[in-house]
């Protein structure tokens, strides 16, 4: 909660909301237990919805038509969670986890209008990926060395699998893909990325 409010006080709500959520989203490994494990997005998310909130009016504006129907969509499917699912209890939680997960698109897509404030949140993305995958190796390598930063052991294989900071190994293996791919991404299409694209791939 304070990681994220810092931020939006120190960015602004937009671009430190997003910011947060990006954040929170890499240290889901560390959840608050309060009767329910509740991890750092669950926080984030609502905080940045309500920083956001003065401003709803003009963020509807800015959404597409695409965007309209994905909404439909999300509403239609509480709907029918409702109306068919035989626990209908279990069906809102999941349907409270898809809005969860669709939160920080809407919010990018109606926030992020200029090119600086992509360039940031590019940036923004590319450090905390940099220092996720940095401190996942640090865990590879160290626990060779007989120290644990919170190694996994995969139930099928018995193997070690590295989590990073990260709930599981595959979101981690995941996100790095996806760092790798938009920094070779960079590589290709925009030379004043280069530099950090090639530090970051």
């Amino acid at each position: 909660v304070a990681g994220t409010l810092a931020l939006m006080a120190l960015l602004g709500p937009a671009r430190g909301g997003i910011v947060a959520l990006i954040l929170m989203a890499t240290l889901n490994r560390y959840p608050a237990e309060l009767g329910a494990s509740i991890k750092p997005e669950h926080f984030a998310a609502p905080l940045v919805g309500l920083a956001l909130l003065p401003q709803a009016r003009e963020l509807l504006g800015r959404l597409s038509r695409v965007d309209w129907l994905f909404l439909a969509w999300i509403g239609w499917s509480v709907i029918g969670g409702l109306v068919h699912a035989p626990d209908r209890a279990d069906s809102t939680q999941l349907w409270a986890m898809l809005l969860l997960v669709a939160f920080p698109y809407f919010a990018i897509v109606t926030t992020t209008r200029t090119a600086g404030r992509s360039n940031f949140l590019l940036g923004a993305w590319f450090a905390i990926g940099l220092v996720s995958g940095l401190f996942g190796l640090a865990t590879h390598l160290l626990y060779a060395a007989g120290v644990n930063l919170g190694i996994q052991i995969n139930p099928v294989t018995a193997d070690p699998t590295v989590p990073g900071p990260f709930r599981e190994s595959n979101l981690f293996g995941s996100a790095m893909m996806m760092l790798t791919l938009t920094a070779f991404a960079l590589l290709i299409l925009a030379p004043r990325w280069r530099k950090l694209a090639a530090v970051v791939a």
